[in-house]
């Protein structure tokens, strides 16, 4: 599969446990312990299939008199550093040096991937732990005692951009301690100035005939850094360095636990047979059989949300498939064939000018109507995925978007009043108005990729995870984007895949249709709402792993604020209301903090902005003895043309509405106005008595 890669993903972890809101080793509180995801990786210097797993930049506690901790932040009241100076040596900001770190494993091996920002890389020792390297160290699951010790380098001479790996020449790669085998692969590029290290750890390393679920061990990084001037170790960054500096220390490292995501309900379907599982249910001209073209005796089913003609729209909508569960990761994958148009523009698929219309869309969330208007805009309040395929002229298409309906009001048919809120857009070639920068191309050949198949069947997959969004489409990762923490917590949604054709056309096809909730590991945020008045959080509790409520706190633009809190049914509300209204259109955060039954302590970060509004100065106020009756006064006129003997006088018009309410229409006959049929106190002594109508 290709892969665009447009940087490494950072953010926070969403399986990570700790004991207290401060680390007693001196380990980020967040990050002191650790849930792998699983994930084959390939250990060639290539992060693209990292993938789903989240980098994250643990800071630690830069305690022993010997070093300096830089780039600090404060939790409680311990400090916190990105970086320790040593023996002379400095750090200037981020890019003098910053490190991402991530493990994954699969039953044959646990992979370590980190990236290093570093302005000069410089290993002129013989020793790979003095000057620009990674030193990582394992101990038993109570971190009592030091297992391995593994320390690996590109030593100086290297060549920018070569992938160096065991037994290559010009790097160290050295075991310290313990038995097991291991392999590296490691890259400098100058121009980047970026180093990256990819390790993979084979159970033997960790005395396991193979890994599995739920083991656990302590885990320490030391990334060490030297620059030219200053050469050899000066300095660290990394995740638990205290256990590998100052000598080796097992309670200094942080505790890794092998996990999986936990498939909390699925749906899937083939279509064969023409029947869809029980769940599901067909609307419009969607409907299941084969591909009329195919002459094979058993011709393969699949479903036809619209065929290559104008005027078309269908769906299939899946019921809830959770039992009423709330939840936020979850997957989804198709085959899709976008193809076969007959309208407009080139007869040529493989040329710009072609032009499909008009796109589908996978609507997830609440009381979904059974079809759309605009299938290529998606409906309700949920998430929307849409693949709209037809440019109206302002160059949004043909473009996959990403919508967070919970953000704005949908129209659901009408996009003079579609407001939904737009979270990330890909666009494509086509007939459009979107400049060539936007639209997506191959990464290794720099042709342009088309929305439509060319005839072909094409994989598609979804799946929100760890923090984060990622689309997968014709081979190619079109989307990887971190989600905000205030993104929307699905509760027994819908799933709704909707299509249409217009006065162009194409056929949309779907085949082995399939979907995956994962169970949330602990309480997830299900909603959140920022005012000029304060904001309000609410967390729902995970199966077996509550949200303690007592132990949320938060910060309000950087500070300790007091937040009311109370749980119902599961549900947590943590709010805090300012004491004056704030600014109009000023942007505010929230640091939300809170630990579950298990012990985890969870950081989350929400943002929001104030809606414009205006203040009255009280000096503008009307006095209560002037302001007589409120409300409005509505002047209502109505002339039939039984009255008038006219189609129409004043057709709807405001202005022509005012000038009979004026009385400046006139009866010719009777040479006064014509009587204002609205107006039931003017009925006596007019030239026309109105019509009651009940």
């Amino acid at each position: 599969m290709k892969s665009r890669i447009t940087g490494v993903i950072v953010g926070a972890v969403a399986l990570i446990f700790c004991t207290t809101t401060q680390a007693q080793n001196g380990v980020e509180p967040r990050y002191e312990r650790y849930n792998a995801d699983r994930k084959s990786i390939e250990v060639d210097g290539d992060l693209s299939d990292w993938a789903g797993v989240t980098f994250i930049e643990p800071r630690f506690e830069a305690s022993d008199g010997r070093e300096t901790g830089k780039g600090n932040s404060t939790i409680g009241d311990v400090t916190y550093s990105t970086f320790a100076e040593y023996a002379g040596g400095t750090w200037s900001g981020p890019d003098d040096h910053t490190t991402l770190i991530a493990v994954a494993w699969d039953q044959n091996g646990l992979y370590l991937g980190i990236v290093v920002t570093d302005d000069e890389h410089e290993h002129a020792a013989n020793n790979a732990w003095n000057g620009d390297g990674v030193q990582m160290g394992l101990t038993d699951a109570d971190r009592s005692t030091v297992t391995h010790l593994y320390n690996y380098c590109i030593k100086d001479g290297y060549e920018s951009g070569k992938v160096y790996k065991s037994g290559d020449a010009g790097i160290i790669a050295d075991k310290e301690r313990g038995p097991g085998n291991y392999s590296v692969a490691m890259v400098r590029d100058d121009a980047k100035k970026t180093t990256t290290y990819e390790a993979l750890f084979t159970p033997d390393s960790f005395g396991f005939a193979k890994f599995e679920v739920g083991q656990q061990f302590g885990f320490g990084v030391c990334v060490n850094d030297g620059d030219k001037d200053t050469p050899g170790q000066k300095g660290w960054s990394g995740w638990g360095p205290h256990m590998i500096v100052f000598g080796k220390t097992a309670p200094d490292a942080a505790l890794v636990t092998l996990t999986a995501a936990e498939v909390l309900a699925s749906f899937e379907t083939d279509f064969s047979d023409g029947e869809i599982p029980e769940t599901a249910e067909l609307f419009g001209v969607a409907e299941i059989g084969p591909d009329e073209r195919d002459e094979s005796d058993e011709p393969n089913e699949f479903l036809h949300v619209t065929d290559a003609l104008n005027g078309q729209n269908g769906s299939m909508k899946i019921q809830d498939i959770t039992d009423g569960r709330t939840f936020k990761e979850f997957e989804v994958g198709f085959r899709l064939y976008i193809s076969d148009s007959t309208c407009c523009g080139s007869a040529d698929d493989t040329s710009p000018a072609h032009r499909p219309a008009d796109g589908w869309s996978l609507s997830i969330g609440n009381d979904l109507p059974d079809t759309i208007a605009l299938p290529e805009e998606g409906t309700g309040s949920g998430i929307r995925i849409c693949f709209d395929t037809w440019d109206s002229g302002g160059g949004e298409a043909p473009a996959i978007d990403v919508w967070n309906g919970v953000e704005g009001e949908v129209g659901d048919g009408s996009q003079d009043t579609w407001s939904g809120g737009l979270f990330v857009r890909q666009k494509f070639d086509g007939v459009t108005a979107a400049q060539e920068d936007e639209k997506f191309k191959d990464p290794e050949t720099g042709e342009f990729v088309f929305m439509w198949t060319h005839g072909e069947w094409v994989d598609f997959s979804l799946k929100v995870y760890a923090g984060r969004i990622v689309i997968n489409y014709k081979g190619y990762e079109m989307i990887n984007e971190e989600l905000p923490a205030g993104w929307p917590a699905l509760t027994a949604p819908q799933w709704l895949f909707a299509g249409r054709t217009g006065g162009a056309n194409s056929a949309h096809w779907v085949d082995d249709f399939y979907v995956k909730v994962f169970k949330p590991s602990g309480p997830i945020i299900t909603a959140f709402e920022g005012t000029a008045g304060g904001f309000s959080v609410s967390l729902v509790d995970a199966e077996g792993n509550a949200l303690e409520v007592d132990s949320a706190k938060a910060k309000f633009d950087g500070a300790d604020v007091a937040v009311t809190k109370s749980k119902s049914d599961g549900v947590t509300t943590i709010a805090y209301s300012t004491d004056s209204p704030l600014p109009s259109g000023s942007d505010h955060t929230i640091e939300l903090t809170y630990s579950d039954e298990k012990g985890s302590v969870h950081v989350k970060t929400l943002s929001f902005s104030v809606p414009n509004y205006i203040v009255l100065n009280a000096d503008s106020i009307v006095s209560d003895s002037i302001k007589g009756e409120s409300g409005f006064i509505a002047n209502i006129t109505q002339i039939s043309t039984e009255q008038t003997g006219k189609d129409s006088l004043h057709g709807n018009s405001t202005v022509k509405a005012e000038k009979q309410i004026n009385g400046e229409y006139i009866d010719p006959d009777y040479e006064e106005p014509w009587l204002n049929e609205a107006d039931i106190e003017a009925e006596e002594g007019w030239s026309y008595y109105p019509v009651w109508v009940e």
